[in-house]
């Protein structure tokens, strides 16, 4: 496990454990008053009535809120921990992540069959819209394209996979 999954498994651990749920979904918030754009990330809150974008802190909000002084920096948190949120939840098996280390051509890869092989070709040569269908019916294979393709560590991740490690 490379320095930033260590790093970035400890956060989403100690967030959980401060939140109180495993998981949780995250937006940016208004975290001080006076500020003109949200710089701050908080569990999007579930009350009904509550709309995930709305920006504000109420007494119903779960916490943590985290104020990070900066909007840019909060969203790009709130970006890193959904989508380590969604890679966690989709659920990427050793079989899958094998396959997509063979078209991305990287060791513990092997061929998937003739279907396999050219959803694999297309998902990963889609555009953003596209790949956002194909997660629709295919979330563990756009999920783990997206790693390849993305994360900085998504190859070593899918070698753990692979190897009959997590993510």
């Amino acid at each position: 496990m490379s320095a930033m999954d260590k790093t970035r498994a400890a956060a989403r651990e100690f967030l959980d454990l401060v939140a109180g749920t495993p998981a949780p979904e995250w937006r940016t918030c208004f975290s001080t008053d006076g500020t003109d754009e949200p710089t701050g990330f908080a569990p999007v809150c579930d009350v009904e009535g509550h709309d995930p974008d709305d920006g504000n802190v109420y007494s119903c909000c779960p916490n943590p809120v985290v104020e990070c002084d900066s909007g840019p920096l909060a969203a790009y948190l709130v970006e890193l921990l959904n989508a380590d949120r969604a890679a966690a939840s989709v659920g990427i098996d050793r079989e899958t992540a094998a396959h997509v280390l063979w078209r991305f051509g990287h060791e513990g890869g092997y061929p998937p069959g003739d279907h396999a092989a050219a959803l694999l070709r297309l998902i990963a040569g889609a555009d953003v819209v596209n790949r956002a269908r194909f997660a629709a019916g295919f979330p563990a294979l756009a999920e783990a394209v997206r790693m390849a393709s993305n994360d900085r560590d998504g190859i070593a991740r899918l070698q753990q996979i692979a190897k009959g490690g997590t993510a």
